[in-house]
Formats: structure tokens, C-alpha cells, sequence
């Protein structure tokens, strides 16, 4: 019951603040919060996959990211959640820092381990729709080994917005 008023309350104290106009009493402007969502599910073998991100741009050049993925798969689930801060260097450059902790649960054992990465970056702005990253991910603290995990990781890729 306790879950359901909290869920109740924080539902609707969302849905009232993002309907709200901004204006200078607020600590920051509605307008430059950014929440995009995803989600899938596969029918033949029950698995789902989502995942969010809700950016904050402070101001022009400072973001706030925080990112989540949730997957279930046929022998485990796996849930990522990522906090990133992002400045902008140059009008097309942009540099990133933050943390990731991944969760994965066995169906059949009950296992679950936990992961903790540092994420940093670099992104470049090719075009006002398109902008190319590298990141790498180290892991950090005590680690659990686990079937979809990966150590360290740098990654090269793509982003486009349409």
C-alpha cells in the first residue's frame, strides 16, 4: 500500500511540474529538459527491452544526462543505469564524464551481480543532426563476473537525431 502512495504522489508531482509554465521562480527552466523513451517486446519468447534518457541542459554549454536500459532475455535480466555530465568545449566538441552500474539477474539460478564503470568521452558535432563519440568504460571498485558484461571497454560511434 506503501508503494502505491508513493507511486501516486511522485506520478502526480511530475505531471504537475512538467505541465507548469516556466518562469524566473523556478531553480530552472522546464523548457530545456529533454525525456525520450523506448520499448519493445518480443512475442515469440517473452523478452522486452526499453530504455530512457532525460537530459537537463543547465545552459549552454552543461548538460546532465541520465540514461537506463532495462532487458530481459531468455537466461537473464539486465538493467543499466548511467548519470553523465556533458560540456560543451567548442561550439562542435563536447567532453563527458560520469557512471554507470549494471545489474544482471540469472532466471534460473536467482543470481544477481552488480558492476560499476567510469564513463568518459568525447564528442564531435559533424552536423546539426549527426555527431561522432568515443567512449571508454573502465570498471571501477569490486567487480562480479557475468555472461553480458564486458570489462573495459572503448567504444567508437554514431549518433543521429531525427
Amino acid at each position: 500500500m506503501l508503494k502505491l502512495f508513493v507511486s501516486l504522489v511522485l506520478f502526480s508531482s511530475c505531471v504537475v511540474f512538467s505541465q507548469s509554465k516556466s518562469s524566473n521562480n523556478h531553480i530552472f527552466n522546464i523548457e530545456s529538459v529533454y525525456i525520450n523513451s523506448f520499448g519493445y517486446t518480443g512475442y515469440a519468447n517473452d523478452e522486452q527491452h526499453s530504455n530512457f534518457t532525460v537530459d537537463w541542459r543547465v545552459n549552454k554549454n552543461n548538460i546532465l544526462m541520465i540514461n537506463g536500459n532495462y532487458d530481459t532475455y531468455s537466461l537473464g535480466d539486465i538493467s543499466k543505469f548511467q548519470l553523465v555530465y556533458k560540456k560543451k568545449i567548442t561550439d562542435k566538441l563536447s567532453a563527458f564524464t560520469g557512471y554507470e552500474k549494471s545489474m544482471q539477474r540469472d532466471v534460473f539460478s536467482g543470481n544477481t551481480s552488480e558492476n560499476s564503470n567510469a564513463v568518459i568521452g568525447l564528442g564531435y558535432d559533424v552536423q546539426d543532426n549527426m555527431s561522432i563519440q568515443v567512449i571508454n568504460q573502465t570498471r571501477i571498485g569490486n567487480q562480479n563476473s557475468s555472461n553480458l558484461d564486458i570489462g573495459s571497454l572503448l567504444k567508437l560511434g554514431t549518433k543521429l537525431k531525427f
